[in-house]
């Protein structure tokens, strides 16, 4: 019996140091991405051709969306390209 304690003892004294150690919150540091705010006008030429106003982000020349479509600001003025255009009602 003793040296099933002494074992136990054992296993919580190394276990110790895993049980105090704990995950850390990122502060506003340099790896903190900024939420970009997407003016109003460009959201609404998003939608006008068809694509998902969720996650938009803005690059060099022009804005992602969808994750991984680029849409150039010259793209986002020209409008759509087909007259019968159909949006989907849900995603």
């Amino acid at each position: 019996m003793k040296y099933f304690v002494k074992m136990f003892l054992c296993a919580l004294v190394m276990a110790s140091p895993l049980l105090m150690v704990s995950c850390k919150k990122e502060g506003q540091g340099a790896g903190q991405i900024a939420k970009m705010v997407i003016p109003e006008d460009v959201e609404k030429k998003i939608k006008a051709q068809g694509f998902s106003t969720r996650n938009i982000s803005k690059v060099t020349g022009g804005y992602v969306v969808e994750g991984n479509i680029f849409l150039s600001e010259a793209a986002l003025n020209e409008g759509t390209f087909s007259p019968a255009r159909r949006t989907a009602q849900g995603e």
